[in-house]
């Protein structure tokens, strides 16, 4: 994919035109009520940054960083996948375009969202995924399941051979008001555990039905913590392919059919 060319200039909520775009996006200020149909929040343009704050085992901060989640609209359609896939690009800072590719299940059913991978990220490929069924009600719980390949593998926390089969199951908890940088946000609260044989990791996610997904609070399987906080929503003008590589869609198909609800 490094080949793809990228245009991405920065449009801020003041500056958007479109009146249906202003109320999606607006949605995220000052929301505190609980929607009750599903509306497309990773829709083509949108653009997601979170505060990222990582901590050793015993609380220690380790440091802070910025990750950017790019929305770049539907992949090209394939028979065995379903077409509400969407394409997201991951960026590290909140200025840089997108430098690696993956995608989100987005649908009345479901909200699915691979997590960034680069680096340090590498790790929460062992930890439980982003995901909550729709609509979301307390008590709810499911489970879902994911082959790891060892190149996700890293000497600093686990490393194996052949796929590393880590098995996640969540349960809505709740609700909890939040309040962020982008606004004072109604949530619905997900814990999940997952398990493999290189250990335990879980995730505590907030999700709200304007901004998605507003905060991650992440136990890795080195047991330090990762929390990603939503401090910015924008919108984004895009010109980038949208097929997706044979690897990506394997994780994206497997994410479409490993769910089992409990």
């Amino acid at each position: 994919m490094s080949g793809n060319l990228y245009r991405v200039t920065s449009i801020r909520l003041s500056q958007l035109l479109l009146p249906s775009l202003v109320v999606m996006l607006l949605g995220c200020h000052g929301q505190d009520r609980m929607p009750r149909a599903h509306r497309a929040i990773f829709v083509q343009g949108r653009r997601f940054s979170y505060a990222a704050a990582h901590y050793a085992p015993d609380g220690r901060p380790l440091g802070h960083d910025t990750v950017t989640i790019t929305c770049l609209g539907k992949y090209k359609p394939e028979d065995e996948y379903d077409t509400t896939q969407l394409k997201i690009g991951y960026s590290y800072d909140a200025v840089s375009a997108p430098n690696n590719f993956t995608g989100v299940l987005e649908n009345d059913t479901v909200l699915w969202i691979h997590p960034p991978r680069e680096d340090a990220y590498r790790i929460l490929e062992l930890s439980p995924f982003p995901y909550v069924k729709l609509p979301a009600r307390q008590g709810q719980r499911w489970q879902w399941a994911l082959g790891v390949g060892s190149q996700w593998g890293d000497k600093r926390w686990a490393t194996w051979k052949d796929d590393l089969l880590v098995t996640s199951t969540y349960e809505v908890t709740g609700q909890q008001t939040l309040s962020t940088p982008v606004g004072k946000l109604r949530c619905w609260v997900v814990q999940a555990r997952a398990t493999c044989p290189k250990g335990t990791t879980a995730l505590t996610s907030f999700y709200n039905p304007s901004c998605g997904f507003v905060r991650l609070a992440y136990r890795n399987v080195n047991k330090q913590r990762v929390v990603l906080t939503l401090v910015d929503t924008t919108t984004v003008a895009i010109a980038v392919p949208n097929k997706f590589l044979p690897e990506e869609l394997r994780a994206l198909g497997s994410a479409r059919g490993g769910a089992r609800m409990l």
